[in-house]
């Protein structure tokens, strides 16, 4: 063998040997995030009665539609206040012109008229992320407490989800 390649082949393993060997550590990197609840409203469709005749009472129905969605896994109570012209307990709708006429009516969370639905007796929604539909039932009941007088009337009722 020549002295020469034999001192390059030494050179060279010696250079292999002193080369440190790469290391390797690792690390865990967590990572999380939160989900807020949230819920929203939005009125679909006003609550819009039909003539009322004062002179041959019948009750008058009609309804209106909200639609709510909640974040999956919250559930939120849907009340509506009594109205910009209630009475008390009692909503009423006022007379365009007239500031002493009203017209008294009820909202329902069921069509046959059995449950009011006011601030106090909410609808609850159990949350998917979905918008669902909810029916507001009016009724202006035969039995005014005073003879309405002719003409156009209106109200607004506030809803609001909680959660």
């Amino acid at each position: 063998m020549n002295k020469k390649y034999a001192t390059l082949l030494l050179a060279s393993a010696v250079a292999v040997a002193s080369t440190p060997a790469l290391a390797a550590t690792t690390a865990d990197l967590q990572i999380s995030a939160s989900v807020v609840g949230a819920c929203e409203i939005e009125k679909t469709a006003d609550l819009t009665f039909a003539n009322y005749d004062a002179l041959d009472p019948q009750d008058v129905d009609a309804q209106g539609t909200l639609r709510v969605r909640c974040t999956n896994g919250v559930t939120g109570t849907i009340t509506l206040d009594e109205g910009a012209h209630a009475d008390g307990a009692a909503r009423r709708m006022a007379h365009a012109t007239d500031t002493n006429s009203f017209l008294t009516y009820e909202l329902y969370s069921d069509a046959a008229g059995g449950t009011v639905w006011n601030d106090v007796d909410g609808v609850t929604h159990a949350g998917t992320g979905a918008w669902a539909p909810l029916t507001v039932y009016g009724r202006i009941p035969s039995a005014q407490p005073a003879s309405p007088a002719a003409g156009a009337y209106a109200d607004t009722v506030v809803a609001t989800v909680s959660f």
